[in-house]
């Protein structure tokens, strides 16, 4: 007589004779996944000269198109990831300074009024 089991969530049909089967195919799914997870990328350390020539050229181009992405990447021995990243991080922190910069600008201009 066949009953259900609740495990994980899920509702699995078990009787005596297939219970060890069902246990171990689930079981062997859970390794494999973990075993296919892609490991997470060490956090870059860029070197000094990197982030000048990076700050220097965030300067002058805020945006990268492809092609430029490619050589900024290869000049810096870095990957076109890793510069499409630290782009996106820079540009975020840009606004928000240049946010808290009307912020302040603000206040200032209610405190005179």
């Amino acid at each position: 007589m066949k009953k259900l089991e609740h495990n994980h969530h899920q509702m699995i049909p078990t009787n005596n004779d297939n219970n060890n089967t069902l246990e171990s195919q689930s079981k062997a799914a859970t390794s494999s996944t973990l075993l296919m997870k892609k490991q997470r990328r060490r956090r870059t350390a860029f070197t000094q000269a990197q982030l000048n020539f990076l700050e220097k050229r965030f300067l002058e181009q805020k945006y990268l198109t492809v092609a430029d992405r490619g050589q900024v990447a290869d000049t810096l021995n870095l990957s076109e990831t890793q510069i499409k990243t630290w782009y996106q991080n820079r540009r975020t922190k840009w606004k928000r300074q240049n946010n808290m910069n009307y912020v302040i600008m603000d206040r200032k201009i209610q405190i005179q009024i």
